[in-house]
């Protein structure tokens, strides 16, 4: 399996998702994924607490990919309690609200084609 997976996507590809191996299991034995989401760019966020469900059996997969994007679509105030984004930056609030539902469209699709991947 490959360390690093690349996922453009977006109406334009504005998005970019990096998925990492970490070599560390949670007490399943489901690796755990480092992820970042860059926006044009920029960083938005970054974090190594995925790790997916038994059923995915590629963890840096587009299943993976999906849920990742899934998480971080949620939009602040509109689809679940404030305590959700305790840990958000405001920069981070302001995104999901501008972009979360776009986002989400693309955690949807099970369709392959959206996702522009590049293996390293």
């Amino acid at each position: 399996m490959e360390n690093r997976h690349y996922y453009r996507f977006g109406f334009q590809g504005q998005f970019l998702l990096t998925l990492d191996s970490t070599g560390r299991l949670d007490k399943r034995g489901q690796e755990y994924v480092h992820y970042r989401l860059k926006h044009d760019g920029k960083l938005i966020f970054e974090g190594t607490d995925y790790s997916p469900s038994p059923m995915i059996h590629n963890s840096l997969g587009s299943e993976s990919a999906r849920v990742i994007i899934g998480f971080l679509s949620c939009r602040f105030g509109w689809d679940t309690d404030d305590k959700y984004f305790k840990n958000y930056t405001q920069e981070q609030k302001d995104f999901s609200v501008q972009y979360g539902e776009e986002m989400s469209l693309w955690s949807q699709d099970d369709n392959p084609e959206p996702f522009l991947r590049k293996k390293l």
